[in-house]
């Protein structure tokens, strides 16, 4: 990939994305390239509502939150208050 361009112009018009082989070793440059077809690939459907920058980040927000609803027992005291003795031990080893 070169650097500067945009992501767009390193996709292949003719590339299909559920053509791709998994990766062999990680390459964050493909990982790149292909979230862009993938990207665009879901910007080319219909949908009812508009999609717009505001939306975009109203949506996440909401991972954001749900990320953080998922990792509460890690950070969240009360959430582990009520833990069994042997439970609280094996939690706090982590």
């Amino acid at each position: 990939m070169q650097k500067g361009k945009p992501m767009e112009e390193n996709i292949k018009k003719s590339e299909n994305f559920e053509d791709l082989e998994p990766l062999k070793k990680f390459d964050l440059d493909e990982l790149h390239r292909r979230q862009a077809l993938l990207d665009a690939k879901f910007m080319q459907k219909e949908t009812a509502n508009e999609k717009t920058e505001d939306g975009l980040v109203d949506a996440y927000i909401c991972e954001l939150g749900e990320l953080l609803q998922e990792l509460k027992p890690n950070w969240n005291w009360w959430k582990t208050k009520n833990l069994t003795p042997l439970a609280r031990e094996e939690f706090w080893k982590r």
